[in-house]
């Protein structure tokens, strides 16, 4: 399938139907969104010749354009379009009274689980958010999305152990993906005033992103000197934090702690 550009140009223009439809870019979203078909329909490739069905319940990946959805995931293979009156993003009430409608029906799709655990995270319901997310892993146990969202519903519910356990077997599935983990599990064992694990984590995360330049080093200098400094290792703390100060001279956080440092001398 060929998929249109996430960043679009000042006007992006698709041949739907016979006739040329064109988008302003102000009214294009920039990044693709998960959205539901709330009911068939067809689905068009780039010469509007019609090239499939799209069935209620299905998931694609879409950029909202106008009355069209340009789709960049999902689908049959050549399909680019669909009209945008047959989707809803599962974030609002019809989205996820869909899903629910789906589920109860004896859905085996994954995606539909993990979609309504993004809905039960923007209403902060975090317990249905983890069963969607089990279910979800139970039906794909290498996709390691779920582990990843179901760390964070149980740190949202202070249950660090099983976070860590989830991020934990994300390295596991996919050695890999070992980077996605590292702010969770900043965040786990900096709630468990486990310092010396923060330490490693940033060690890890600052070895890793090399290549992401000075901000980034910067940022993450000063969460480590952050550490060595709740570990009373203040000479280690100094020095990483006027490295992040070389790095990004108005980084406050690192200004902040050099002056702590000092003061305790």
């Amino acid at each position: 399938m060929i998929n249109p550009p996430v960043r679009c140009r000042l006007l992006a223009v698709l041949f739907v139907g016979g006739s040329f439809l064109l988008f302003a870019e102000s009214s294009i979203a920039q990044t693709p969104e998960p959205a539901l078909v709330v009911k068939e329909t067809e689905v068009w490739d780039h010469d509007g010749n019609v090239v499939g069905k799209a069935a209620k319940g299905d998931v694609l990946e879409v950029l909202i354009g106008g009355n069209k959805g340009l789709i960049t995931a999902g689908g049959p293979r050549e399909a680019v379009s669909i009209s945008s009156e047959h989707l809803v993003h599962p974030r609002g009430a019809a989205g996820k009274a869909l899903l629910d409608e789906l589920i109860v029906a004896g859905s085996t799709n994954p995606e539909h689980y993990h979609l309504r655990a993004d809905n039960r995270m923007s209403s902060k319901d975090y317990e249905g958010m983890v069963a969607d997310l089990t279910r979800a892993i139970e039906l794909a146990p290498q996709d390691t999305r779920g582990y990843l969202s179901r760390a964070q519903a149980w740190m949202r519910v202070k249950k660090y152990d099983a976070a860590l356990a989830d991020l934990q077997e994300v390295s596991c599935i996919d050695p890999e993906q070992r980077p996605k983990t590292f702010n969770g599990l900043l965040r786990a064992y900096a709630a468990q005033e486990d310092w010396q694990r923060v330490v490693e984590v940033y060690t890890e995360k600052l070895e890793e992103g090399k290549r992401y330049g000075d901000g980034f080093r910067s940022h993450n200098l000063a969460g480590r000197a952050a550490a060595y400094e709740a570990l009373e290792q203040y000479e280690m703390a100094k020095a990483d934090y006027t490295s992040a100060l070389e790095s990004n001279p108005r980084n406050r956080e690192a200004a902040a702690g050099l002056k702590r440092i000092d003061e305790k001398k």
